[in-house]
């Protein structure tokens, strides 16, 4: 099975490490952030934050039919969060379903064909202040991804973390 990166990952460190290192965003979980998972394959991020932070609305978004049917199966395998959805939907779509606090990109952003106008979607769909998390695999350039969010009018990008093999971005809008 071809397993995506945060499935590769502790689920517990990834609550601690990847969530934990952006400045002020367990905070916002806690206190039941709206959160859009864009590029959510089988919806193992959405999941997590779903039942880590059940406060939270979660939904999940992808392109790809089947991988939103593995993810709604997934999800309810974990017991059906009711604070959690899937919608087959490209990133372009997501503001229709928004405004929201956080827009996560989990091992994701890489994989969108444009990941500049995948920023540029998340920061008209985040709320004044959201953030923006995006979770990649390092061997996908830091910099470059840092300066596309700087680009589409975030401010503060940053490597909140990094495990070596992966690195937490963020930004604000």
């Amino acid at each position: 099975m071809n397993n995506t990166l945060a499935e590769r990952e502790d689920t517990s460190r990834i609550a601690a490490t990847w969530f934990g290192a952006v400045p002020g965003l367990t905070d916002r979980l806690e206190a039941g952030a709206r959160v859009a998972d864009v590029g959510c394959w089988h919806g193992f991020a959405g999941i997590l934050v779903a039942r880590a932070w059940p406060a939270c609305d979660v939904l999940g978004f992808d392109r790809h039919e089947p991988s939103i049917a593995t993810a709604r199966a997934r999800a309810a395998e974990a017991g059906d969060p009711p604070n959690v959805a899937f919608h087959q939907a490209g990133f372009e779509e997501i503001g229709g379903y928004g405004p929201f606090d956080v827009v996560l990109f989990v091992d994701s952003l890489h994989d969108l064909g444009d990941p500049g106008a995948a920023v540029r979607a998340a920061y008209r769909a985040l709320t004044p202040g959201g953030v923006l998390v995006a979770v990649e695999p390092k061997r996908v350039c830091p910099e470059r991804r840092l300066a596309l969010l700087t680009e589409a009018g975030f401010t503060g990008a940053s490597v909140a973390a990094d495990s070596g093999f992966t690195a937490v971005l963020t930004a604000t809008r």
